[in-house]
């Protein structure tokens, strides 16, 4: 479906593990959210983008682009849903807040 180059390939694991485990944190963050698991997301997202270079499948354009574009909406929408959660906002104003 992604186009990859062969169903065994270096680009298509790392597609299958991270998606996999973004899909069991996104759950576990549906069902209890709590910061441990928005920052474990925003990990994974931070790893799919970099992942064409760190397991060397930058190569391959079509795989570097979908784990960039993946990477890229993980990133954007954690980032967001971390702002809307009142208590990431009230860490952030406790710790982050200059004097």
């Amino acid at each position: 479906v992604l186009g990859f180059s062969a169903l065994a390939s270096r680009a298509a694991w790392v597609a299958w593990v991270l998606g996999a485990a973004i899909l069991i944190l996104g759950a576990v963050a549906a069902y209890r959210p709590n910061l441990g698991e928005e920052v474990g997301t925003l990990i994974l997202g931070v790893l799919s983008l970099i992942s064409p270079w760190v397991v060397a499948f930058a190569g391959e354009s079509r795989a570097t682009s979908d784990a960039l574009a993946v990477g890229v909406l993980v990133v954007a929408l954690t980032l967001w849903s971390m702002l809307l959660d009142e208590s990431v906002r009230g860490w952030m104003r406790e710790h982050l807040h200059t004097h």
